[in-house]
Formats: C-alpha cells, sequence, structure tokens
C-alpha cells in the first residue's frame, strides 16, 4: 500500500508523496508521520482519501480474484484550493484526472464531479461526460432514469 500511495501521489504531482505511508492502526494515509485531518484543510484531505481509494482499487484489480473492473468516484474539487496556478501541469488536480484517465484504459472510471469545478483540465477524447439537468426535457434530469421529483410532476 505504501508504494501504490507514494507512485499515485507522485503522478497526480503532490510534494511530499515520498513521506507518505498507510498506517495500518488508522487505516489510512499519513503524511512524513501525522494524520491527513491533522495537517491538511477539509480539501486536502478529500484528495488524499480519494488516493487511498485508489490505492485499495488498484490491490483490488492486482490480488483479488474478482477484480472490480470499474470505478466510481466522486472527486475531491469542490474545497480543494491549490492557490493561484492551480490548472498547470504540475497541478494535483490535473494530476489526478491524467491518473484517472490512465486508468480508463483498462477499465470503465466513472467520476462524479460539478463540471464547474473542471474548467480548464484538459479531458481525453474517450471521455463521455453526462449532464445532469433536472429538466426532464433537456439533457439527462438525474441518475435514475424516468424518476423524477414530485415537486416537478406537472
Amino acid at each position: 500500500m505504501n508504494n501504490t500511495i507514494r507512485s499515485i501521489l507522485q503522478q497526480c504531482h503532490f510534494q511530499g508523496a515520498d513521506t507518505a505511508d498507510f498506517s495500518r492502526s488508522s487505516f489510512d494515509v499519513e503524511i512524513a508521520g501525522y494524520s491527513k485531518a491533522d495537517e491538511q484543510g477539509k480539501g486536502y484531505c478529500a484528495f488524499l482519501n480519494s488516493v487511498v481509494m485508489l490505492a485499495f482499487h488498484d490491490y483490488l484489480n492486482e490480488q483479488s480474484k474478482h477484480t472490480p473492473g470499474w470505478l466510481l468516484i466522486d472527486t475531491p474539487l469542490h474545497g480543494f484550493d491549490e492557490g493561484i496556478r492551480p490548472l498547470e501541469d504540475s497541478s494535483m488536480k490535473v494530476g489526478l484526472f491524467s491518473y484517472l484517465a490512465k486508468q480508463a484504459v483498462s477499465q470503465q472510471i466513472i467520476i462524479i464531479e460539478n463540471t464547474n469545478h473542471m474548467a480548464g483540465i484538459p479531458l481525453d477524447d474517450n471521455i463521455n461526460i453526462v449532464e445532469f439537468s433536472k429538466d426532464k426535457h433537456n439533457g439527462r434530469y438525474g441518475y435514475l432514469d424516468g424518476i423524477y421529483d414530485v415537486s416537478d410532476e406537472s
């Protein structure tokens, strides 16, 4: 797990990736011996949660007889602030989506994210974006096809 977490963090341009470890006692990532909640804000904690989940997914794909073959992830972009250069090649947001795109070559990756948080992130041509409009006549209303909010019935 340590090597996998470090590798994902390096590919996502996380500074300090070489100090990341998986703690068996907390079953979570620690950076330089500190729990993420002690040293990081909510956005970074969400980012690190995603990395741990990706590491578990990688473990299952490599070690399990029954590999999932797909991944559903709610990305941590809301509340994740990288400062004044959020979309350069060294950005963690760009790195995370590049990592996910590489994973999608051999499996289906479903990303849940508000598209307004993804502005400027380069997306691969193989990406299919489904926007949920909550409008019965334009786009897709919601996750479950044909299911509507009763207050919209008219």
